[in-house]
């Protein structure tokens, strides 16, 4: 045969050398990896079907030879393509050999029924100054089904996963080999099935040159994205070129003792050199394992805030409907125990109280929910205005003082000093009040005897409120995590009785929205415990 080196069939060789040479760098990355494997069948498949193509138009005899010889090797391109669909990025967990021996059982008896006398190809003319014709068989249009269905389904495989797809590195490798291959494939069957099945053959090497195209995606996935871990094959060729110089050294040595140096060398260099090789896969490896715990853990985050706010959004609607019905057994609670109904007996009395004041501690509760939950979704919501302290702290106070009065405590309020004028600060005086509540109410709720001392008081530009009780305390491990969500100190059940945690964590989220802190000081359990306030003048 004499080779016809026109423009087309040089263009042809140029292309073949290209994949050749992707061929060569993804075998030399990871020979035993499944997914380099298949992926080299595809490219050895690509490489045939090309040089197929220089072969068929240089060819002036046994024409149906070499055009049997450039319609096989697509069956395997279309098969081994699908086929690695199923292996990038990550295999299919549904995948089964079934679906192996069915892709490649296909794959034989199409290339089986090119290679039949008459079945796909029966003649072939050379026309001259135009490209051959070829008159096809009667199972033609079965070999154009075969592969334009494969190529299809193995696409549309690829874009699925690449939209289901939750990393977006993962994702840009699926979108760049995708790109690739369907500039590549459509041009081919364009002008390799479906055209020449009309008659018309000008066109039909152009899908080999559109190979290229595929060529350009997967290099820069490999330079970009290390689709094939671009590091491993830069440092097996450096060896490999380095091995290769020495060992013609070797081979022009002049003398045998240079000879026996250089082949020294030679040794030493093949050791050094797999030794380097090694540790690059090694670091590969480990930054792999990196990045893929990387990509789950931020899949988990993803997961936890989507679980966090479902459960904020569960936390509102629920306390939402817990707290009207509660309200309504405390009105009416409240209305028996102040008569309306009528006159009630000293035990129904006593059952009722319990049940109001049960209703309240459940209603500051539900609260409490409320509230965390508008913090943790950002919707809490503020109304600052210039109030007088001392009034907020004052009318808490005298709200508090027949509780305390029951309970046998003193409840007191005081300034620091006669001297000390009205503060107006900049505050939303409800959420302001919501903490001294929740200062006093605890104060009285863990001190069984003595008292509860309020005080106001400046402190350079900022003012501090503080509740100090001769309760429980605060033990000092305790102190730092108090106002955490849900936190209860040691021995506060025993004495305080039912209590959820929220209402200190809630005091501190509002305080840090005014510019504000809380913080608790106490020599330890059982020596009382002072809660302090403090805001910015």
């Amino acid at each position: 045969m004499q080779f016809v080196l026109d423009g087309i069939n040089t263009s042809i060789l140029i292309v073949a050398s290209i994949n050749i040479l992707l061929g060569i760098l993804i075998y030399a990355n990871n020979r035993k990896a499944v997914i380099n494997r298949i992926y080299i069948i595809n490219i050895i498949a690509i490489i045939a079907w090309i040089l197929g193509m220089f072969l068929y138009r240089s060819a002036v005899d046994s024409l149906i030879f070499w055009a049997i010889v450039l319609y096989i090797p697509p069956t395997f391109i279309a098969g081994t393509f699908l086929y690695f669909t199923y292996f990038f990025p990550l295999r299919d967990v549904s995948f089964l050999r079934l679906k192996t021996a069915l892709i490649f059982i296909l794959n034989i008896i199409l290339a089986t029924l090119v290679v039949f006398p008459g079945a796909v190809i029966e003649s072939v003319f050379i026309r001259p100054g135009m490209e051959k014709s070829i008159v096809f068989g009667p199972w033609y249009w079965l070999y154009a089904v075969y592969i334009i269905s494969f190529f299809t389904f193995g696409l549309s495989r690829l874009f699925i996963k690449m939209f289901r797809s939750r990393n977006t590195f993962e994702r840009r490798q699926i979108l760049y080999l995708l790109i690739g291959y369907f500039i590549a494939a459509n041009p081919a069957m364009a002008t390799n099935l479906v055209l020449p099945l009309f008659g018309y053959f000008e066109l039909n090497w152009l899908g080999q040159i559109f190979t290229i195209f595929m060529v350009m995606s997967v290099t820069y996935a490999i330079v970009k994205l290390r689709l094939f871990n671009l590091k491993v094959i830069m440092t097996e060729l450096l060896v490999f070129i380095i091995w290769v110089a020495i060992f013609v050294e070797v081979l022009l040595a002049e003398t045998i003792k240079k000879g026996i140096l250089k082949g020294g060398l030679f040794v030493f260099t093949v050791i050094f050199g797999v030794l380097i090789i090694k540790s690059v896969l090694n670091e590969v490896r480990r930054k792999e394992e990196m990045e893929k715990i990387s990509g789950q853990l931020a899949a988990a985050n993803a997961r936890l805030k989507e679980l966090d706010k479902l459960k904020s959004d569960f936390v509102s609607i629920a306390s939402h409907q817990l707290r009207s019905p509660l309200t309504v057994i405390k009105g009416y609670g409240s209305m028996i125990l102040e008569g309306s109904f009528g006159e009630i007996s000293g035990a129904v009395k006593n059952v009722v109280e319990k049940i109001f004041q049960s209703s309240e501690r459940l209603i500051d509760f539900v609260n409490d929910l409320l509230d965390v939950s508008r913090i943790e979704r950002g919707k809490m919501q503020y109304n600052f205005e210039k109030t007088d302290i001392f009034g907020i702290v004052s009318s808490v106070v005298e709200e508090f003082q027949l509780t305390a009065k029951k309970k046998g405590l003193i409840l007191e309020f005081k300034k620091e000093t006669a001297e000390i004028p009205p503060f107006k600060l900049k505050l939303d005086a409800n959420k302001i009040r919501q903490i001294i509540l929740n200062f006093i109410d605890n104060a009285i709720k863990y001190t069984p005897q003595g008292g509860i001392i309020v005080n106001i008081l400046k402190t350079g530009k900022r003012v501090e409120i503080k509740v100090k009780d001769t309760g429980i305390g605060v033990d000092k491990k305790d102190q730092k995590k108090i106002f955490e969500q849900f936190m209860r100190i040691g021995g506060a059940n025993a004495v305080g009785g039912i209590g959820a945690g929220l209402g200190l964590y809630v005091a501190r989220k509002i305080a840090l929205a005014h510019n504000g802190e809380v913080a608790v000081e106490s020599e330890g359990k059982g020596r009382g415990s002072t809660f302090i306030l403090r805001l910015p003048l």
